[in-house]
């Protein structure tokens, strides 16, 4: 017995054909896919991988050779400090050496002071004993009164010892015996032989006395001037004040 769809398919047949189609259109896009995912490269596509890559690679050689003209110039940099401070090294080395030859000059200085040092310190010792000598020589003055410090007697002119004045005021009293025309006269030096009084006309008086004042403490010696004196005798005194 046949049967008949009366020109009408039935609705299972349908849906059959609708699945086969659409599952052969996916098998058809699944191979499509798999055609166009390992389907080889094309070379223009390969050069411009490789145009790419060799781009980084000299972008990358560009920064490395920044870096290492960064670093070269450090590094110059640092040659330069280095020999800047061997330079000065040398300098301070020069310095050294000097400062040790005034050192030892110094030291020669030193020694040579001291010898001087010790020298002075005898020297002093010396002049020390001799003032206590001189001290227990020169007599003990009288304060408030006239104190005889020199005498000399003569017949003729002649430049006294250098005698010690202690004060400022000075007392020269003579006593002559006189001859026929008489000239008798006292000047009055310093150490140095600086002229300090003149007294003349003394002969008139057989005895007399005449004074210096303001005097510097110090040395001094008599210049005594005797024409047709038989003798003569001056003595020479200071003031020594209470206070």
């Amino acid at each position: 017995m046949k049967s008949t769809t009366n020109g009408k398919l039935k609705p299972i047949t349908v849906l059959i054909i609708v699945g086969l189609v659409v599952v052969g259109s996916l098998f058809g896009l699944y191979l499509i896919f798999l055609t166009t995912s390992t389907a080889p490269s094309t070379p223009s596509t390969d050069i411009e991988e490789y145009q790419r890559k060799i781009a980084k690679l000299e972008d990358k050689i560009k920064e490395l050779q920044s870096d290492l003209d960064r670093k070269e110039d450090t590094i110059r940099k640092l040659k330069a400090r280095l020999r800047e401070k061997e330079d000065t090294i040398e300098e301070l080395e020069g310095t050294i050496d000097e400062l040790r030859d005034t050192i030892d000059e110094l030291e020669d200085q030193l020694k040579e002071k001291d010898q001087e040092i010790a020298r002075l310190k005898n020297e002093i010792e010396r002049l020390e004993s001799k003032i206590d000598l001189l001290e227990k020589l020169v007599p003990k003055y009288v304060k408030g009164e006239w104190n005889v410090i020199a005498t000399f007697k003569g017949v003729g002119t002649k430049d006294t010892p250098l005698f010690s004045v202690p004060s400022s005021e000075l007392r020269v009293r003579w006593k002559v015996t006189r001859g026929t025309y008489p000239v008798f006269s006292i000047w009055l030096y310093s150490e140095e032989g600086e002229l300090i009084c003149t007294w003349s006309g003394l002969e008139l008086e057989k005895t007399g006395e005449t004074y210096a004042h303001n005097l510097e403490p110090g040395y001094y010696y008599l210049r005594i001037w005797a024409a047709n004196i038989r003798k003569y005798e001056v003595t020479v005194e200071v003031w020594i004040p209470k206070e």
